[in-house]
């Protein structure tokens, strides 16, 4: 037998959010909205049309509450059967259980059976769609004059711990031209995705991943080539730096 929180997980999966899936993203929200319609809160949200919509519900008629609670909705791709909520003995399977779906569903039940506290208390929940590509929206939030004292986002971290920082993220795409040629004559030919290849190759080996916190560098997508038997004159590659601190990444983005 599931519980409210467990089937207000499932509801939630159920969406299939994915970022680039705004229709599904807006139902997501709307769930919800819905959810809270019926308590006494101050809501402020973005246009329906928006390509990430947001909103934020507050106890108190404030843009500054004492705590904020923030969940993302928007989920990573993933295949059909990982929308539906599952149980392997003690753990609830699905995409975004983790990530962070879980968390948006402990926020509605916590307002839901908390409405005859909620006048007294000064918080507010926050819901974005657009955390996995980069939470551009946050600008949007931001403009609107929301400044809480404190935003808890339960988005991270290991057994549990709250975590005081988290690392920046910096997005870099590499691009490399070259001169194609048949596979069987390399000679003739500048090897477009070797030049990647090398870049990555030498970026890797000067941010060497030591522990969780230390600076971090992921290739994330490698393209190029059109025919197995070609050298290819066109490539590209995403890469994913993360580090604590500011000094790392200047000298990443300097030898980027």
């Amino acid at each position: 037998m599931q519980t409210s929180l467990e089937t207000t997980l499932a509801e939630l999966i159920a969406f299939p959010s994915v970022t680039k899936n705004p229709d599904a993203c807006l139902e997501a929200l709307k769930y919800a909205q819905d959810k809270l319609a019926h308590l006494d809160l101050h809501i402020t949200s973005s246009d329906p049309s928006a390509v990430s919509p947001w909103f934020f519900a507050t106890t108190q008629k404030t843009l500054t509450p004492e705590i904020l609670l923030v969940a993302h909705l928007d989920v990573v791709p993933g295949p059909d059967k990982l929308f539906t909520l599952q149980r392997s003995h003690d753990k609830l399977l699905g995409r975004g259980v983790y990530d962070m779906k879980l968390a948006a569903a402990c926020y509605l039940e916590f307002f839901t059976s908390h409405s005859s506290e909620l006048a007294s208390l000064d918080i507010g929940v926050l819901f974005t769609t657009d955390e996995e590509i980069g939470g551009d929206s946050l600008r949007e939030i931001f403009a609107t004059g929301l400044r809480p004292k404190t935003a808890f986002i339960p988005d991270g971290g290991d057994n549990w711990q709250v975590e005081a920082r988290a690392k920046g993220l910096y997005g870099l795409a590499l691009s490399a031209k070259g001169k194609t040629a048949h596979g069987s004559r390399p000679w003739e030919g500048d090897n477009a995705l070797h030049r990647i290849l090398d870049m990555c190759h030498i970026l890797r080996n000067e941010f060497v991943f030591t522990d969780p916190s230390g600076s971090t560098l992921a290739v994330t997508r490698v393209q190029g080539g059109v025919a197995f038997n070609q050298i290819t004159d066109q490539a590209s590659a995403h890469l994913d730096f993360r580090s604590f601190e500011a000094a790392e990444l200047a000298r990443f983005r300097q030898r980027a």
